[in-house]
C-alpha cells in the first residue's frame, strides 16, 4: 500500500481532476460510440454480439476488452441477458499510472483483449468493493488508493506474458500515424497530408504500414472513417452530406458503397436503425 500512497501523492500533485467510475450494466449501449477516457469492461456473465476495432464477435464471460479513447465500439442488441463490469479511467490517471510503472511506451502495445480467470475476476471485484466503499467515506478520489489499485490490477493481467506479443512491435512513426488517425479532426485530411508530417517517403510509408499492421493504409484510414460515420450516424442529427464531409470523403456514391461493404446496409438504412436500438 505504500507505494499506491506514493503513487497517489505524484499523480495529484498538479491538483487536476482525475476520475475513475465504475458499474455493473446489464445488457449495454447498442449504439456506436466511442469515449475521451480509457474504458475497460470485462463480462461477468450471458454472451453477446460485440463490435470493436473493425471485427464482430462473440463475447462471453471472462472476456476483457482495453478500449483507449477514440476507438469505436458497440454492443448488439440481444434476445438474452448479458451482464458487465464497466470502468472509466480517465487519460490522466491511466497514463501517470503507466508512466509511474515505467510503462508509457509498452502500453502502446497493450492487448485490446484478454480472458480472465474466475479468480482474476474475483480479486478485481474485491479491489472495487473497497473502492466504492473507500467512496462512501472520503468522496475525493486523492483519499481513495483502491482506484489506483484496480488501474494497477488491470494493467497487471495487460502485460501478462501472454498476453503482450513483444515480436509485433511496430516502429515508433506507425504508432504515432495510427494515434493521429484515432482522432475524428484528422480523418478528413488526405494521405498525403498525414504523411508529410512524417520525414519518410510516401511509397515507402505506405509498404512499410501494410507490412506491419496487415493492411494498406488506405483501407486502415477508410475502416476508422466508416467507423467515425457510424458514431455521427448513430449520436447526431447531420445530414449524411455533412458526414461525408466530416469524415474526408470527396464522393458520396464511393461513401455509400463503402459503408455498405462493411455493415451490410445503408447508411440511411443504419440510422433509422440504430434509432430503433438495433
Amino acid at each position: 500500500m505504500k507505494r499506491i500512497d506514493t503513487l497517489s501523492k505524484q499523480i495529484i500533485q498538479d491538483n487536476n481532476a482525475i476520475e475513475l467510475k465504475t458499474q455493473i450494466i446489464k445488457n449495454g449501449a447498442s449504439y456506436f460510440h466511442n469515449h475521451d477516457y480509457y474504458e475497460i469492461f470485462y463480462m461477468i456473465s450471458g454472451t453477446v454480439s460485440h463490435y470493436f476495432d473493425n471485427k464482430t464477435e462473440i463475447i462471453r464471460a471472462g472476456d476483457l476488452f482495453y478500449i483507449p479513447p477514440g476507438y469505436v465500439h458497440c454492443f448488439y442488441k440481444s434476445d438474452s441477458e448479458y451482464m458487465h463490469r464497466d470502468i472509466m479511467v480517465s487519460k490522466k490517471l491511466w497514463n501517470d499510472t503507466c508512466a509511474f510503472l515505467h510503462l508509457s511506451q509498452l502500453s502502446k502495445y497493450f492487448p485490446t483483449k484478454i480472458v480472465l480467470t474466475n479468480e482474476q475476476i474475483i480479486e478485481l471485484e474485491d479491489l472495487i468493493n473497497s473502492f466504492n466503499k473507500k467512496n462512501l467515506d472520503y468522496g475525493a478520489i486523492e483519499e481513495n488508493p483502491y482506484a489506483y489499485l484496480i488501474v494497477i490490477q488491470i494493467i497487471k493481467h495487460l502485460t501478462d506474458s501472454n498476453n503482450i506479443k513483444l515480436d509485433n512491435i511496430n516502429p515508433t512513426w506507425v504508432i504515432t500515424l495510427i494515434d493521429k488517425l484515432s482522432l475524428p479532426e484528422n480523418l478528413c485530411k488526405s494521405k498525403k497530408e498525414l504523411l508529410s508530417q512524417f520525414t519518410y517517403s510516401q511509397a515507402h510509408m505506405c509498404r512499410a504500414f501494410k507490412r506491419y499492421t496487415g493492411q494498406t493504409l488506405t483501407d486502415y484510414m477508410n475502416n476508422k472513417r466508416m467507423d467515425y460515420a457510424a458514431v455521427l450516424l448513430a449520436t447526431t442529427n447531420k445530414t449524411i452530406k455533412e458526414i461525408i464531409y466530416d469524415c474526408g470523403f470527396e464522393s458520396t456514391p464511393y461513401f455509400i458503397k463503402k459503408f455498405k461493404q462493411k455493415f451490410k446496409i445503408s447508411p440511411a438504412s443504419f440510422r433509422k436503425k440504430q434509432l430503433k436500438g438495433n
